[in-house]
């Protein structure tokens, strides 16, 4: 895979290169790594550095400078519709001139930039397949009211004139800081709502530290991501990238399920491309072959007679599907486990028994299930049938089913499995 890479404030290419060497190492040479500059000439910037591949103390430096030559950048050094749109455009140019790109990488302000752009571009064909994110700062909406910053020390809503200082010392503290951060008079932006409302719709990794100044501003982006495809390893150390061969470990970890979880989000988009085509899959024995091995839940739903969705089990729920030669079929799913569900259907559920198939007139397959042995005791004994449909290696079961669900009691669940 390839990756776009953007440092943080104060910073440069070369420095990021350098923070990332041991990762890129670990994660080898099938995957690259491609650093762009800021554009915005600025004095060195925060954060702590080691030595490459070092773990002795005398090493260790807090700070860019003294340990990757000048000259340094920023995307921005203030949050302006301006400067995000600048540092947007560098984006851009970078995709044009050396893309396409499979995800992007960024630290700090960054990881700022990153996320910005993905939240704002999040309604069309997003240009990245994932994202990572090291020691996030907040990310910035261009299309938010405007603030500005007052002489006397206080913040004020362009369009009100409300007084907002508290809500800006609450999400961008730094600005309280008018030595480093020079805003008087400067009409800025605010940052996006960690409240779930807007999401960047990728696979992500997050990794922070506890005792960084900014991990409130990490923590938020955690909840500005899908749930269900989002990875987070908090650490103990403060606003760096672990240098230590463990930590790299388990970062490399996260990375490497990161790229599996890329190609489930790709299925995800070619299921949704081609949710009304239905696969002609031809003789009863070309069904059985085709049903044959083991299959991991990408998602289950039920769809409502009014044309909305459900999921039973919430988004995220897991999943595995046992299809046997000799005629038996297994089933096992676990509920998502990162909120509540208000479905009936939430509970541990497994089931196993044997599997037939039928061809129908239309040439369409409907696989019956015999659930000899249940979880739910009310289930024993029952029979299930299942449309079957493909999508390149995709299988989709779908069945008419009633459920007390708040909505619509009419619901056809439909399983998707890879």
């Amino acid at each position: 895979m390839r990756f776009l890479c953007l440092h943080g404030i104060g910073s440069n290419a070369e420095v990021f290169n350098t923070q990332l060497s041991a990762i890129q190492a670990a994660l080898g040479s099938q995957h690259e790594f491609v650093f762009v500059d800021g554009d915005i000439p600025s004095e060195a910037g925060p954060g702590r550095l080691t030595s490459l591949y070092s773990t002795n103390e005398a090493y260790l430096c807090t700070g860019v400078y003294g340990v990757a030559e000048g000259p340094y950048f920023s995307f921005f050094n203030l949050p302006t519709a301006s400067q995000i749109y600048d540092a947007f455009e560098l984006i851009d140019q970078a995709l044009e001139d050396d893309g396409p790109f499979d995800g992007i990488f960024g630290f700090s302000q960054g990881a700022s930039v990153a996320a910005s752009y993905l939240l704002r571009n999040q309604g069309a064909h997003l240009p990245f397949k994932c994202a990572v994110f090291f020691c996030a700062t907040a990310p910035f909406n261009v299309e938010s009211a405007p603030f500005r910053s007052m002489d006397d020390g206080t913040f004020r809503d362009e369009g009100t004139g409300e007084d907002i200082t508290a809500e800006i010392a609450a999400n961008i503290p730094d600005l309280l800081d008018r030595k480093t951060f020079p805003s008087q008079g400067k009409s800025m932006i605010r940052p996006y709502p960690s409240d779930g409302s807007i999401q960047i719709p990728l696979p992500t990794v997050h990794v922070y530290g506890r005792n960084d100044g900014y991990y409130p501003q990490s923590r938020n982006l955690v909840e500005m991501c899908q749930s269900f495809d989002r990875e987070v390893l908090e650490h103990k150390g403060g606003h760096s990238i672990p240098w230590e061969q463990g930590m790299t470990s388990r970062i490399v970890d996260l990375l490497r399920r990161l790229v599996h979880a890329v190609d489930l989000h790709c299925h995800r988009l070619l299921r949704t491309k081609n949710r009304t085509f239905t696969f002609n899959m031809g003789s009863q024995h070309d069904i059985e072959q085709t049903l044959l091995g083991s299959w991991s839940l990408l998602e289950l739903r039920s769809q409502l007679q009014d044309g909305g969705e459900v999921f039973p089990m919430g988004k995220g729920a897991r999943g595995i599907l046992n299809y046997n030669p000799n005629g038996r079929m297994s089933v096992q799913l676990q509920p998502a486990v990162t909120k509540k569900v208000k479905e009936t259907v939430n509970d541990l559920l497994a089931y196993a028994g044997r599997y037939w198939v039928e061809t129908q007139p239309d040439g369409s397959g409907m696989v019956k299930h015999h659930l000899e042995l249940c979880s739910w005791p009310e289930e024993d004994g029952s029979y299930q049938s299942r449309k079957v449909e493909l999508f390149e290696n995709q299988l989709v079961l779908s069945s008419p089913a009633h459920v007390n669900v708040e909505v619509s009691p009419l619901v056809t669940y439909v399983f998707e499995w890879s």
